[in-house]
């Protein structure tokens, strides 16, 4: 996870130039699937507009957009939006047409097809000579056509984009293209030329050659023909365990295995088939799952640190701010005093006076507080209480001086176990009353308690219950919740960012 520099000495402009310079690198040649954390990058559009250079601020929200459009389709088409309309005002139609086409696609995938339509045919007028985005915009409109089976709409946009292919120069719009034709032909019951548009594909890779083999063993599956399909299927399965394939692409090779062996009656194969199906699907899932938390937790990270740094920055300001006011103060006085004392020399005891008072102003307001950072608080915090425990102090000061550092405001030991819990897992608690408000006391605690892996011991010190006790309660839980025990942890994990 790459983050832009978080000094807090550095410029806001020097951060968002950083992160526009980020995206460039991984979005500059079009979409890009790189799962990545941009600071600032949702900064860079609007600082951009500010100083008028509306071809940046074009691009950025266009990045942007890249960026968030399999996170926030609201807030990716907010920035397709503002990269349209600031390419509009820099005369920058290739960042307008391809702002259009993801507009487009986002439409089309909350099912506004007609206006999903029409957002293709603006971008498409945007291109110009850019034939292998003209590719995307004829393939686009055509899985729109192939969406509402209008079949003979959908031939036309796959014909023209093959007329287009030929005069771009990238092989994987080319691909795309006959891969959903092939589809195209399948719904139609056309086999043959489905397997002409496949035998057309030119893979540029391992992965393109494994999947162009699956979709010729699924288009031969259709028509029945079970021998070739059996050939495609056994390159595939030759080929697993010698090049580096997708997840996702696997997943779809053991569903077509599951389906060749039970039209082929090997029932045992099936089983065997539609047992690893499931459970790399399920890897799958689960990796989906981790890379959002991953990119959410890398977003909130560097929103704490950013927030750290404006605070500390603030504080430095403030007491910046305060010895110039008092240096000022001081020059002034000083001035003051000389000029009176040339002025003025029979007045020395009011001078002298005077001089007394300025002093006790200053001591006065040099008395300035400063607020420390909050792990700096929990670091002391735990320093203080080990020093104590160490310390010479008889039994009863330093029971008093330990309730003091840990407790603080908390009656019990698990009030401020619990207040530190709800610093990091705010909704974990009202998440857990509201799912589950069959959770007896001593249940909900030690629910709460395990989310950072406590032992059974630990949890019953911090509760002042026995250790049978917690082991009843968790055992309780795990009915309760309908859980097994090794999946309890990871369903807390799950709570604690439940909407």
């Amino acid at each position: 996870m790459a983050l832009a520099s978080c000094n807090p000495f550095f410029q806001e402009s020097d951060h968002i130039e950083a992160a526009f310079k980020q995206a460039q690198l991984i979005y500059g040649e079009g979409e890009n699937d790189t799962l990545l954390f941009i600071p600032e990058l949702d900064k860079t559009s609007a600082y951009y507009a500010r100083k008028k250079d509306f071809k940046k601020a074009a691009q950025a929200a266009l990045y942007y957009g890249y960026a968030e459009k399999d996170y926030d389709k609201t807030t990716a088409t907010c920035a397709f939006k503002d990269a349209e309309h600031y390419s509009m005002l820099a005369s920058d139609s290739l960042t307008m047409a391809r702002a259009e086409y993801q507009l487009g696609r986002l439409l089309y995938y909350d099912g506004l097809n007609e206006e999903a339509l029409n957002m293709f045919r603006k971008s498409d007028s945007c291109f110009g000579n850019h034939y292998d985005d003209k590719v995307l915009v004829s393939n686009a409109e055509a899985c729109s056509f192939l969406f509402f089976k209008q079949y003979d709409e959908a031939d036309s946009c796959f014909r023209r984009g093959l007329r287009l292919a030929e005069l771009g120069v990238s092989n994987k719009t080319k691909n795309k293209l006959l891969n959903n034709y092939s589809v195209l032909y399948l719904q139609k019951g056309e086999y043959d030329k489905a397997i002409e548009c496949l035998r057309n594909v030119l893979p540029t890779d391992n992965q393109q050659v494994f999947l162009n083999q699956l979709n010729l063993g699924n288009a031969f599956m259709a028509m029945g023909n079970l021998d070739s399909a059996a050939y495609y299927f056994q390159l595939m399965k030759d080929s697993l365990l010698l090049v580096e394939i997708k997840k996702e692409t696997k997943v779809a090779a053991y569903a077509s295995f599951t389906w060749l062996a039970e039209c082929q009656g090997d029932y045992e194969s099936a089983l065997h088939y539609n047992k690893l199906y499931g459970n790399l699907q399920n890897v799958v899932q689960e990796d989906r799952r981790q890379n959002i938390v991953y990119r959410i937790q890398k977003k909130y990270d560097y929103e704490s640190i950013e927030n750290e740094l404006k605070f500390e920055k603030i504080q430095k300001l403030k007491i910046l701010l305060v010895f110039v006011s008092l240096m000022l103060v001081a020059v002034i006085m000083i001035v003051f005093m000389v000029f009176r004392h040339k002025q003025m020399v029979s007045q020395k005891q009011e001078l002298e006076n005077e001089l007394n008072k300025v002093k006790h102003d200053l001591l006065m307001s040099s008395d300035i507080s400063k607020t420390e950072e909050i792990l700096l608080r929990h670091l002391q915090l735990i320093l203080k209480a080990n020093r104590i425990k160490k310390g010479n102090q008889s039994t009863e000061t330093k029971q008093k001086l330990m309730e003091r550092y840990i407790y603080g405001e908390a009656e019990t030991l698990f009030d401020a176990a619990l207040a530190a819990i709800n610093m990091f897992y705010p909704k974990l608690l009202l998440t857990l009353q509201l799912k589950y408000p069959n959770l007896n006391e001593t249940e909900m605690k030690v629910c709460m308690l395990s989310i950072k892996g406590l032992s059974n011991s630990d949890i019953a010190d911090i509760i002042g219950v026995s250790v049978y006790t917690v082991n009843k309660s968790r055992s309780s839980l795990y009915k309760k919740m309908e859980v097994e025990t090794n999946a309890f942890k990871t369903h807390l994990m799950e709570l604690k960012s439940f909407k």
